[in-house]
């Protein structure tokens, strides 16, 4: 069953994909790249992209392949399994000598273990892509915790959302690295004419895996599941997170390789949830499985750590899936109970 749900995930991830490769207009622009690379530590857009584009290539591209940084991911090694996807490693990518690649590098900035291995592979996708100005780069970051804001903000910009976390967030491990790839991506660009493009991400999920520093999702489902019971307490309804899910993102970083612009830096998210906006979410989907308490002040008073997607709505990539169809397969998947 749970077999089922991820292959559900990727089906539609597939058929999302399909349409812009039978596009004529989008399969321009998508021929103007002759191989494509994905790099990646373990972040699991990586999986969920990687996979849709290999099964829809039908000889747009001449290649398409993974680029092994050195991280250890069953989850990804499953993908390149069933898939059957070419793999190489840094040195042999280092000796790329084709024109017009496609690189799609990604970080989790909550994975320090893997840190100097993803700086380093960051360095040769510079090399590589300096062979060639018509390549281009991708860069998409999974985020670290940040606070929430002190101010009465409810979302930032890009550039206020720089100067938050270097300016007045705590500084940790997870931030400074995130900040170092940013500076990095940005050099490229200034001092080396890279075609790159940054993307933030902040709460990503998908059925099987979880991003979200904000809040424990999978945790919140699993008491939920667990209980068979929805409690929705003040406490639920006194924060405010962006959140996204795989089958948007894995279709806006594939997009944004054509519609976004060299240099720019874009934040990403599909919708703006409290946890208790969740819950009531999981009892909707599934109004025979559970019950449903609320234990709500009147008073109202919240607090917010939201990306503002403005620049990046500019682009017109449309959202592809509900945030009831994401938490139905999520829960679905995390409790065995496929509908």
């Amino acid at each position: 069953m749970k077999q089922l749900v991820i292959k559900t995930e990727q089906i539609m991830i597939n058929n999302t994909l399909r349409g812009l490769f039978r596009n004529s207009k989008t399969n321009k622009d998508l021929s103007k790249y002759k191989n494509v690379f994905f790099v990646s530590d373990d972040n699991f857009i990586c999986d969920y992209l990687m996979s849709g584009v290999y099964a829809n290539n039908n000889k747009v591209y001449d290649s398409v392949t993974y680029v092994n940084s050195g991280a250890k991911s069953q989850y990804r090694q499953n993908t390149l399994n069933e898939f059957e996807i070419p793999e190489i490693t840094t040195d042999e990518f280092l000796k790329i000598n084709t024109d017009n690649n496609l690189v799609f590098f990604f970080v989790d900035t909550t994975s320090l273990q893997s840190v100097q291995n993803t700086l380093s592979a960051l360095q040769t996708v510079k090399t590589v892509l300096s062979k060639n100005k018509k390549s281009r780069c991708i860069v998409t970051a999974l985020l670290p915790k940040i606070e929430y804001f002190p101010t009465e903000a409810t979302s930032l910009a890009e550039r206020e959302f720089n100067f938050f976390i270097e300016k007045e967030c705590e500084t940790t491990p997870e931030i400074d690295y995130y900040l170092q790839i940013e500076k990095i991506c940005r050099g490229f660009v200034r001092d080396n004419d890279l075609n790159l493009t940054l993307l933030r991400f902040d709460n990503v999920f998908a059925p099987d895996r979880f991003h979200t520093p904000s809040f424990d999702l999978e945790n919140l489902i699993d008491e939920c599941v667990n209980s068979k019971e929805v409690k929705i307490t003040d406490d639920d309804d006194k924060y405010v997170s962006t959140i996204t899910y795989i089958r948007d993102a894995a279709y806006s970083v594939f997009h944004s390789a054509f519609k976004g612009v060299k240099g720019h830096t874009y934040n990403i998210a599909q919708h703006k949830k409290t946890k208790a906006d969740i819950k009531r979410t999981i009892f909707s989907c599934f109004p025979e499985d559970f019950s449903i308490s609320e234990k709500l002040s009147a008073k109202k008073f919240r607090k917010y750590n939201c990306l503002n997607c403005l620049v990046f709505s500019k682009l017109k990539i449309v959202n592809v899936s509900s945030f009831n169809i994401a938490m139905k397969h999520t829960v679905s998947y995390l409790s065995n109970n496929v509908n």
